[in-house]
């Protein structure tokens, strides 16, 4: 299986790099700050956050933001309207593993502010995934209009070609 871990190349950019499992465990042995249990815990959550990540990347726009009674009239509605639609929709990734596995880590570095840091050095913290999540999703939302056009136009194609149809007839 293939992961994603991403590295910072001299502080300035960052360059994801791809790696196989057994070559992030062997980074995390290397690296010395982690125990063999929290090892496994860590190779957990990259699993589980490229799991929902995938879940995400995979949803169709039209699954996603339905098509609601009330009328936006505010950017508070819209936003009330995106967030009601995504968390709903992303219910369905079960990512409760995840935000156990990041309290786990929190006991584990005896410290919020050392598990977020040595998390956020992998990207794999809690404000990032969110982070990453909602990204997702914005970016699915923006494809929504196009998806929706694409359904317009099949829908207008099919009236006007059964009408020519119907007025044949007569």
């Amino acid at each position: 299986m293939i992961y994603k871990k991403k590295e910072i190349d001299r502080g300035m950019t960052k360059k994801p790099k791809i790696v196989k499992e057994d070559d992030l465990k062997t980074k995390l042995i290397e690296q010395g700050e982690l125990s063999h249990k929290a090892i496994e815990k860590f190779l957990i959550l990259d699993k589980e956050i490229t799991r929902c990540y995938a879940f995400a990347d995979a949803a169709s726009p039209i699954d996603i933001f339905k098509p609601h009674k009330t009328k936006i009239k505010h950017q508070a509605d819209a936003a009330e309207y995106f967030t009601n639609n995504v968390d709903k929709y992303h219910k369905g990734a079960k990512d409760d593993a995840i935000h156990e596995l990041w309290d786990w880590f929190e006991g584990y570095f005896k410290d919020f502010s050392k598990s977020w840091d040595y998390l956020g050095s992998w990207e794999y913290n809690q404000g990032m995934y969110e982070w990453e999540v909602q990204y997702k999703y914005v970016h699915k939302f923006s494809e929504l209009l196009k998806d929706y056009y694409y359904i317009f136009v099949q829908h207008s194609m099919r009236l006007k070609y059964l009408s020519s149809k119907i007025v044949r007839k007569k």
